[in-house]
């Protein structure tokens, strides 16, 4: 199991993919059991392009949160705005939202303040019975081709290589002219 860490200024970040959930997430959003400092976030994995996709939309999060500039006053929902490339948070919820049920799900959690956020990874996970997984790479999906709808000469214009998909570029590109909106 690999968890995803990242900190800028006083946030802290840690994210894995829960697979195998027995579950529903929905059901423990409802009951939030972790304290306030601490912002939990379940993202459906095929939204996520990569780690690093995940990791720019925390800092992108964190940068605007930190500057006064944040569009909620969340930094997890922050993060799911910048994951989406969305302003509005209803968009951002009704693309990388949960539906209920699902068994396979990334969880995000950001510390602001001495809790580690991949305790409540570890323990998010136990409380869905699932079990941990590095996040998985869903560059060139179908459905980030259709939520983003990139210019077919932009993708083209990124060669492929072994280390990143043109598909994630773009879509990380967009989390850092999120900075400037």
């Amino acid at each position: 199991m690999e968890i995803v860490k990242a900190s800028y200024g006083p946030y802290r970040l840690a994210s894995a993919e829960v697979v195998q959930a027995s579950r529903d997430p929905l059901a423990l959003l409802d009951v939030r059991p972790w304290p306030p400092d601490i912002g939990v976030q379940f993202i459906r994995p095929e939204l996520v392009a990569s780690e690093r996709h995940l990791v720019a939309a925390f800092y992108a999060a964190a940068t605007t949160m930190i500057a006064g500039t944040a569009r909620s006053r969340r930094i997890e929902v922050e993060l799911l705005l910048k994951l989406t490339g969305r302003t509005q948070i209803l968009d951002a919820l009704n693309i990388a939202g949960l539906r209920g049920g699902e068994t396979r799900i990334v969880v995000a959690v950001i510390s602001g303040g001495a809790q580690d956020p991949a305790d409540w990874v570890v323990r998010v996970a136990g409380l869905l019975g699932g079990r941990l997984q590095q996040v998985s790479q869903a560059s060139g999906s179908r459905m980030l081709l259709e939520i983003f709808a990139p210019k077919e000469a932009r993708l083209r214009a990124i060669p492929r290589s072994s280390y990143a998909d043109p598909l994630e570029l773009l879509l990380i590109e967009n989390v850092v002219a999120s900075y400037i909106e």
